[in-house]
């Protein structure tokens, strides 16, 4: 018994260890998480997104902080790619996708939303048909990754692939019309459709 005594007090000690670091590293992730989202609320759009990108490097520094908090390093990249969207930084969203799809997210299925979205503005950038194809290409194939990855979360990557296939399909058969053309086109229609709902 009194052999046993030191062990069982050095395991309680470590079980208080790990339990107390458990909770430190929580609310530290909890902390960052609610500033990122203040800031992004207030607009601070840089600010926020400095902050994601910080949580996600502190996430990712060590394997067991990822793998424990694989939720929230998962948020933290995709808000990045959000955001990153959003300022039109769309080479940062393609690369940073590229390295979170390497990656086992929570929601690989958004990665490829965000990349295929970026991917298409960079091709609607592009004044001659044969450099815009290319982007147009990549961005279907994101979507089609997007949809095998997703688990019926995105009903937009669906509806992203539908639209690029379409503007390739249509640019294919008429040689005189850019993709960016017919995007634009179809974007233009969709507006219309939503403010005749919404009016």
């Amino acid at each position: 018994m009194k052999r046993l005594l030191p062990l069982l007090l050095a395991f309680v000690f470590m079980a208080s260890w790990v339990v107390l670091a458990y909770g430190y590293f929580q609310h530290s992730i909890v902390e960052r998480w609610q500033k990122a989202q203040e800031l992004e609320k207030k607009g601070m759009t840089k600010d926020a997104l400095a902050q994601y990108r910080d949580l996600a490097q502190y996430l990712g520094q060590i394997n067991w902080l990822k793998s424990q908090f694989n939720e929230e390093y998962s948020a933290a990249q995709i808000a990045q790619l959000r955001l990153l969207y959003q300022t039109g930084s769309y080479d940062k969203v393609i690369d940073l996708a590229d390295s979170c799809s390497k990656e086992k997210l929570s929601d690989p299925g958004a990665v490829y939303f965000w990349s295929g979205n970026a991917l298409i503005q960079r091709g609607a950038t592009e004044i001659a048909p044969e450099d815009a194809f290319p982007w147009f290409h990549r961005a279907m194939a994101q979507f089609q990754k997007g949809l095998e990855e997703d688990v019926g979360k995105h009903w937009n990557i669906k509806y992203n692939y539908e639209l690029v296939r379409t503007v390739i399909e249509q640019a294919t058969k008429n040689k005189d019309e850019k993709p960016q053309q017919i995007l634009r086109r179809k974007e233009e229609r969709i507006e219309k459709d939503v403010k005749k709902v919404a009016g």
